[in-house]
Formats: structure tokens, sequence, C-alpha cells
């Protein structure tokens, strides 16, 4: 006499069965995605680690998340600086535009782009200055403790690598984890 096998291990066999099937569409989906689709263009989040240290200690979001009590004012000289700002951001992107429209023709003018490509190094150039005016503003607003916090987080979280801000204290509760 045959005897059946347990239903569990038919059950088993099934689900093992799925999952592999399972395991093999995603496999082929991600090879079929390497294969298909062109590279990711360069980030522009690849400045120099110091560039972008400094870029995030003086900006107006972090240095509220540092001095909550500050808010209110490095709010009101963010929104005095604001229509400039604007103004900046919009020449910089305009720049930008005409430098990849003049790098998508079919005939490139070397020229024309090497110019467009001034332009924008100059525009990008106004809008981290005046970042940097604002900043200037804020700082005297600040106490000593509160720049000195923001300069030591930042010297010892090396920028937004953790991808988190700090919280309204300055502190993050895996600090403690790291030292």
């Amino acid at each position: 006499m045959i005897t059946q096998p347990a239903p569990r291990t038919n059950i088993a066999l099934i689900v093992s069965l799925c999952v592999n099937l399972l395991l093999a569409g995603v496999i082929a989906m991600a090879a079929y995605r390497h294969w298909t689709q062109p590279p990711e263009a360069p980030s522009i989040s690849s400045l120099p680690p110091e560039r972008a240290q400094m870029r995030q200690l003086l900006s107006p979001r972090f240095l509220s998340h540092v001095a909550p009590d500050q808010a209110v004012k490095i709010r009101d000289i963010v929104d005095a600086h604001r229509e400039k700002l604007d103004r900046l951001k919009v020449e910089a992107n305009a720049a930008r535009r005409e430098v990849l429209t003049l790098f998508g023709t079919p005939v490139l003018d070397k020229d024309a782009l090497t110019k467009a490509l001034a332009r924008t190094q100059i525009a990008d150039a106004a809008v981290e200055a005046e970042v940097m005016h604002i900043s200037a503003e804020i700082a005297p607003v600040l106490t000593p403790e509160q720049r000195k916090k923001a300069g030591d987080w930042h010297g010892h979280h090396m920028m937004g690598m953790m991808g988190w801000h700090p919280g309204p204290d300055g502190d993050h509760p895996h600090d403690h984890e790291r030292d």
C-alpha cells in the first residue's frame, strides 16, 4: 500500500514554488531595468563635503531648528530677502535651461554654450552669495551657545549624511548611541 504524503508537505512545496517564482520575477525585473534604462544623471548634491556642510550649516531652516526660540526673527530676516532670492533663483534656473537647450541642439555652438555655462555659474554664485548674506544677518540673532551647538552638531554628523535634521532641541536620540 502506498502512503500519501502529509498535507503539510504539499503546502510547503506549493509555498516554496510560489516564493521561488516571485524571486525569479523580481530578479528578471531588476535585470530588465538595468539593461533598458539609461543611467541617472549626476547628482547636483555632489558638492564637496565641506561646501555642502557650510551650505546646510548656514541655511535658515537648519538655524531655525537649532534656535526655535529665534525662529520668528529668522523667518522675518528670510522674508525680507525672499523677493531678491526668488528672482536670483529664477535667473539661475533660466540660465540652466539655456545650457540644456544649447546642449541638446543638433549643431553645437560651442561659444554660445560656453557663455551660457558662465552665466549659469554667475547666477548660481549670486544665489549662494545671497544665502550667505541672509545667514550673516541671522548669526547675531543667535546666542553664542546656539551658534556653537550648530557648529558642533555639523562637525559631529558631517552634514545631513544620516538623512535627518535635528529636532527643536537640536539633539537626536541616536546621537548618544554613536558616541
